[in-house]
């Protein structure tokens, strides 16, 4: 069954016996013996003990042990009769446990890609020559790896990452992309090797309609101020202004402007960056996993590359205002600084709700407003645990941002009117210890907890 076994290494022999003869061909008591010897030293023997009809064939076979040396003769003997056969020198290769599957590309931006893995093996007597596999559609090469000489019981890994072009896939109306995958390896100028996968991947039919439409997207420059944070939107032309928005990915020059979790602009010090993004339709892109639940997804994974709209922005970061000028954000009489005595927004204005020593809420020192007054402190296990929740799950996704600032904008004045009331507290201390016992149990701690800054 292998005829490059290396030595040391056990083949399977196969002989056949074949009756010549019309009549049906019945063994003595003794059966048939077939005698198997390798390099003229007894290595096996099998006995027969069934009849054989005239004109057939019946097969034996059994396993024996390669010896040293290069050239190794397997015989089989029967009745006086004696065949024989040599084992080659060379090199067997075979391609196993090969897979292509779907694998992150880009954490930050959520991106999917395909990864094929495979192993390579010698299961012959000589070094291989340079093995080169491919992966292919059509006459485009997705991937290539080359293996220098694959010495004989050993195996090498197969681990790339396809570069998949999007003409490559095949998109319906429905938004489904497809290809097929054809898999070649050769040994040297010798092919040894193939197979074919198909691949689907799933784009937004809507997602691509809507692109369509767009037109345009201005360039446009902006200018903020250090310290101060912006949302950001260039005009885009061709489509409802409401169905589409941009999704901000990077900024040449952090020191001078970031983008934070919440898609906003940071201004932080005087000069100028330019912004990266794309335009993404407002909605955002759900999908079913395996447990049933809808999770959130990334829509550069859904619109096809052609579709996709890049966004550059410049922004300029000014500098502060001199400290004695009325309009500066700094200046303490400022109306608009939070250290002015009378701003709303001071939290040691006792009319600002985030104060602690505002009775009527007895808000969050950064939000949490509800749990707060329904607890009765900022800093308790149960809030800790909201807060972290709010951090590290909500804060990480542009939808999470957005509720998390409606419900800043209307809880204090919830809090403010109805904190105090006993329907209010007994209405959302239930709905809370719920919530906080499922987060516990998922992990979130109840331990003290400083506030991400995001």
């Amino acid at each position: 069954d292998n005829p490059y076994a290396a030595a040391g290494q056990s083949v399977q022999v196969t002989a056949t016996l074949k009756n010549t003869g019309l009549e049906t061909f019945v063994p003595g008591e003794h059966g048939v013996r077939v005698t198997f010897q390798v390099n003229g030293t007894d290595a096996a023997e099998e006995v027969y003990y069934g009849s054989i009809p005239g004109g057939s064939s019946i097969e034996v076979t059994a396993d024996v042990e390669v010896p040293e040396g290069n050239a190794v003769t397997v015989s089989a003997s029967c009745n006086g009769e004696t065949v024989s056969t040599a084992l080659e020198r060379g090199a067997r290769m075979r391609v196993a446990d090969e897979a292509l599957e779907k694998t992150l590309v880009d954490a930050r931006a959520q991106t999917e890609g395909f990864r094929y893995v495979a192993t390579l093996s010698n299961d012959g007597n000589e070094p291989s020559g340079t093995v080169k596999l491919t992966v292919k559609s059509g006459e485009t090469v997705l991937g290539e790896f080359t293996a220098d000489a694959v010495q004989p019981g050993e195996q090498t890994a197969v681990d790339m990452l396809l570069d998949i072009p999007e003409s490559a896939w095949k998109i319906n109306g429905e938004g489904v992309g497809t290809l097929t995958a054809d898999i070649s390896a050769r040994d040297g100028s010798k092919d040894f090797w193939t197979s074919n996968q198909d691949l689907s991947r799933y784009f937004d039919a809507d997602a691509i309609a809507l692109m369509k439409q767009v037109k345009s997207v201005k360039s446009e420059s902006f200018s903020i101020k250090s310290g101060e944070l912006a949302l950001l939107l260039p005009e885009i032309q061709g489509v409802d202004a409401e169905s589409v928005t941009v999704e901000w990915l990077s900024s040449d020059n952090e020191a001078v402007a970031f983008i934070d979790h919440s898609n906003m602009i940071s201004g932080v010090s005087a000069g100028t960056t330019t912004l990266h993004g794309m335009v993404v339709p407002s909605t955002e892109v759900l999908s079913m996993n395996a447990d049933g639940e809808f999770t959130p997804e990334n829509w550069v994974d859904k619109i096809p590359e052609s579709l996709q709209k890049p966004v550059t922005a410049q922004v300029t970061v000014m500098a502060a205002e001199t400290p004695d000028n009325p309009d500066n954000p700094d200046n303490p009489s400022n109306p608009d600084n939070p250290d002015n005595p009378s701003n709303p927004d001071n939290p040691d204005n006792p009319s600002n709700p985030s104060n602690p020593d505002n009775p009527a809420t007895k808000p969050a020192k950064k939000g949490c407003y509800v749990a707060t007054s329904v607890y009765g402190s900022y800093d308790c296990p149960e809030v800790w645990t909201l807060r972290r929740f709010r951090d590290e799950v909500l804060a990480d996704t542009w939808y999470g941002r957005l509720f998390i600032r409606v419900y800043y904008a209307l809880s204090p004045t919830a809090v403010k009117l109805f904190g105090d009331c006993e329907w209010f507290q007994n209405f959302w201390r239930g709905r809370l210890d719920t919530l906080v016992d499922a987060l516990q149990s998922d992990g979130f701690a109840s331990t003290p907890y400083d506030d991400t800054q995001w």
